[in-house]
């Protein structure tokens, strides 16, 4: 039954990836571009996967989870298979299960911190290319307004008697009710990780994926367009468009990323029709890559998942918080005491450490002749046998 799932997952991408990929946008790309041209754009490529497969391995060992940084690398390059799909991500969730005793809802937890970390790398180089490219001071909001509310809900994951109070909240409406978790271990591991030296790391991989993905951009609006674009120009449109991503909650970011990104080429000077081909190119050469380069990670890493039986890992006990942690030293401490100091079998005993045990009581006879008393001596015996004697003389 698994093995028939991940087969209709791999046809679910290839059909979604038809009905979405612009193929011919992406050959007419291709074949405008010169030969070095399209060598650079394809190490552009193996370097940002790389980069944001390493941003993974990162957030899963800093959440304490037993896998090593090839494995997790190779799970998340994997899932890059499912990349056409919504949610797709998950998917290396799922892969990273395969690695020692690690559970999908324990790794789920670190594409968590992955939103936040882009949020704030994605933040500060909008910032950047605002200030190099001159623009207008109030397109300042817009980084500002992303930074704050990362923090907010970061404040609101980290405090988990605000987060208890949230999630009662959104479970009591239909709409809201999937977006509570359903696991406390899923909630451990993002307070882990919910941590600004551990966000901090991760949005220092982020400048770097953000850094290739420009420069994708700025390959192609170069081989594609008269203009061209500077490569802080090509930093604010794809800065800014990925924001628009992240504040409007829309899976895959389909329309919400590409209409952004061609309309700040547009407003860049390239022209409508230009960036329209472009932001489908960008989307497409990269869907594309991620497709095939994670389909053949799959099935040279995990050739199983088609042939054999999925692995089910042992149950993984959840990273406390320090309260919790001192909640379950208390209680083992009294579960200790009472296997030390048993109740008494009775339910009644009060005999405390150090107490004299109360003096046992004799045993009650069991018929009268135990209780008749012994005679006193051996001279009362002998004066009744003496005058029995007597008695037996005299009647003879």
């Amino acid at each position: 039954m698994k093995r028939l799932i991940v087969i209709a997952l791999i046809i679910a991408v290839a059909i979604f990836f038809y009905a979405v990929a612009d193929l011919e946008s992406m050959s007419s790309a291709i074949l405008s571009m010169s030969a070095e041209a399209v060598f650079v754009l394809l190490l552009l490529l193996l370097a940002n996967e790389i980069v944001k497969g390493l941003r993974w391995a990162f957030f899963l060992r800093s959440s304490g989870l037993e896998i090593s940084t090839w494995d997790a690398l190779t799970s998340y390059l994997a899932a890059q298979a499912g990349t056409a799909l919504p949610g797709g991500s998950l998917l290396g969730a799922r892969l990273a299960q395969e690695h020692g005793n690690v559970k999908m809802r324990q790794a789920t937890a670190s594409l968590v911190a992955q939103t936040f970390s882009d949020a704030f790398a994605l933040s500060v180089m909008a910032t950047v290319a605002i200030v190099a490219t001159a623009q207008r001071n109030i397109q300042m909001f817009i980084p500002l307004l992303t930074v704050v509310g990362a923090i907010v809900v970061i404040q609101v994951l980290r405090n988990r008697s605000l987060g208890d109070r949230v999630i009662g909240f959104l479970a009591r409406y239909r709409l809201t009710r999937r977006m509570v978790p359903q696991s406390d271990d899923f909630r451990d591991y993002v307070v882990v990780l919910m941590n600004y030296p551990t966000l901090l790391g991760g949005a220092i991989y982020s400048l770097g994926a953000t850094i290739l993905s420009t420069a994708i951009l700025l390959v192609l609006a170069v081989s594609l367009t008269e203009r061209g674009l500077h490569p802080f120009e090509s930093l604010y449109a794809h800065s800014f468009s990925t924001v628009a991503r992240v504040l409007v909650p829309v899976p895959g970011g389909y329309g919400v990323s590409d209409g952004s990104l061609a309309g700040l080429l547009n407003y860049m000077g390239i022209g409508l029709a230009m960036a329209a081909f472009v932001a489908l190119a960008y989307r497409t050469v990269i869907m594309v890559f991620r497709t095939i380069f994670g389909a053949l990670v799959l099935v040279a890493r995990y050739p199983h998942l088609l042939v054999g039986q999925l692995r089910v890992p042992q149950e993984r006990a959840a990273v406390l918080s320090p309260s919790l942690r001192e909640a379950g030293a208390v209680t083992v401490q009294g579960a200790a005491a009472g296997a030390i100091n048993p109740p008494h079998p009775t339910g009644n005993r009060q005999e405390s450490d150090g107490a004299e045990p109360e003096p046992e009581q004799e045993p009650e006879p069991k018929n009268e002749a135990e209780a008749k008393p012994a005679p006193e001596d051996d001279e009362s015996a002998s004066e009744v046998t003496t005058d029995d004697k007597k008695d037996q003389s005299q009647s003879n």
